[in-house]
């Protein structure tokens, strides 16, 4: 048993692996960021946005373990990026972001790709997206305090949620 369980761990995170290295992240980039869209650390987007470093968004990725038939939320998706990777894991994502310009962005960004089984909505992001949940993941890109209840009750029962959590500094 010890063996399966560890080929199916392995399998995850080539699951994973897969779908980064399958989504052409300068796609998902301001033109002016796109010669240093690889790097390994995170990369600014606005005052309050970032696509988080690959080591994390992989890590993130490869704990809430985002099975083919799920529905998954991604809050604070920026330009896209983080959304197309989680089209190639999950059935459908719902992506959440409160910049306007960033929405559009994304939304565009997904459509020049290809990426047919995701859609952007613009909203506040402690408010999630009721209209289109229950998630069966929900994935919060960025630094919270606390978790919204809101976004705590469009999470199906057994689903996953994750975040990082800051301390306010």
């Amino acid at each position: 048993f010890l063996f399966l369980f560890q080929f199916f761990r392995l399998l995850k995170e080539v699951q994973v692996q897969l779908a980064l290295l399958k989504t052409p992240k300068e796609k998902y980039v301001p033109i002016e960021k796109q010669s240093i869209a690889y790097m390994g650390e995170h990369l600014t987007l606005t005052d309050n946005r970032i696509i988080l470093d690959p080591r994390i968004f992989a890590k993130m990725l490869d704990a809430v373990s985002i099975k083919s038939k799920e529905l998954v939320l991604d809050v604070a998706c920026g330009t896209g990026y983080s959304t197309a990777v989680i089209a190639k894991l999950a059935q459908a994502v719902v992506a959440l972001e409160s910049d306007n310009k960033l929405a559009k962005f994304a939304q565009t960004a997904l459509e020049d790709e290809g990426v047919d089984n995701a859609i952007v909505i613009s909203g506040e992001l402690q408010d999630g997206d009721e209209k289109h949940g229950l998630y069966d993941v929900i994935i919060i890109e960025g630094g919270v305090q606390k978790l919204s209840e809101k976004l705590e009750t469009q999470l199906k029962d057994g689903g996953r949620i994750i975040c990082i959590f800051t301390d306010g500094a």
